[in-house]
Parts: C-alpha cells; structure tokens; sequence
C-alpha cells in the first residue's frame, strides 16, 4: 500500500532552481516558476516543456530533440 511519501507534493522553494540553460542545437535560458508545472518561451521557436515534480531531467521535442537538464537543488 503507497505511502503519502510517494504522493508528489507542491513544488518547494528548493525543489527546481528559478533558471536553467541548456544548448541543443541553441543556448536557451528558461525561467520555470516555483509552482508552475508547464512553461512555455520563444527562443526562437514556440516551445511547450512539461517537467515532472521528483524529475531532475527532462526531454522533448518541438521541433527538434532538446534535453534539458536541471540541477537538483
């Protein structure tokens, strides 16, 4: 039987840093609010980014194959 602890809470102020660079195949700089769960910027495409709450990595496509990495806090 799950535990609460395997419920994802809400976003702490440490759980994912407010800015986050990544190159591929452009030098992109993100800005994420604390409790959003889907941000989008141009940059120089329109780009839709789902990050899940526990995941320090995340990938996605549009229009090309991008992997951003955001640093544990």
């Amino acid at each position: 039987m799950p535990s609460s602890e395997d419920v994802p809470g809400p976003l702490s102020e440490e759980a994912i840093p407010h800015h986050t660079t990544f190159v591929s195949p452009y030098h992109i700089r993100v800005t994420i609010p604390h409790s959003c769960h889907h941000t989008t910027f141009v940059s120089p495409y329109h780009i839709r980014v789902t990050i899940p709450h526990s995941c320090h990595h995340t990938t996605f496509v549009s229009p090309y194959y991008l992997c951003a990495t955001i640093p544990p806090s």
